[in-house]
């Protein structure tokens, strides 16, 4: 598992694993604490939210759509960042052959790199909050594993 200290100015370019890495980096915490945390953190997020961290999981939803990429893009599409000074997330200016597809990259980086950014905020969470206000968000509890 990467750490804070032993991602410095590393440079990635891997599909999924991105936001994984981006939360180590602005944060250090265990990205999985935040699977399935609240009404927003995870796959289909609905409900109210809970708190601050959720809300950033919902905003990076958001942000998601908002990228007008094709559907699922935000799992496949690779993109370049760096982890500066060991805790701030850069995307980069040029993605390479992914800026062929309308820059989609570049927003895909940005929405996980401000998800990444508002995560630091708050410290890391020990436990998941559930969301009570989703029958889907419970349901999708009952099958976490965690």
């Amino acid at each position: 598992m990467s750490t804070k200290k032993n991602m410095g100015h590393t440079r990635f370019k891997r599909g999924v694993i991105h936001l994984y890495n981006m939360v180590v980096c602005a944060t250090g915490c265990n990205p999985l604490a935040y699977k399935g945390y609240g009404c927003y953190c995870g796959f289909l997020g609905s409900g109210y939210v809970i708190d601050g961290i959720d809300q950033c999981c919902k905003m990076h939803d958001w942000c998601y759509d908002a990228t007008e990429c094709p559907i699922f893009s935000e799992y496949f599409v690779p993109y370049y960042w760096r982890c500066y000074h060991g805790y701030k997330p850069v995307c980069a200016v040029k993605h390479g052959s992914w800026d062929r597809s309308g820059a989609c990259a570049q927003r895909l980086c940005e929405c996980d790199r401000l998800l990444a950014e508002c995560l630091k905020r708050y410290p890391c969470p020990t436990t998941k909050a559930v969301c009570t206000s989703s029958p889907w968000r419970l349901v999708q509890n009952l099958f976490m594993i965690t």
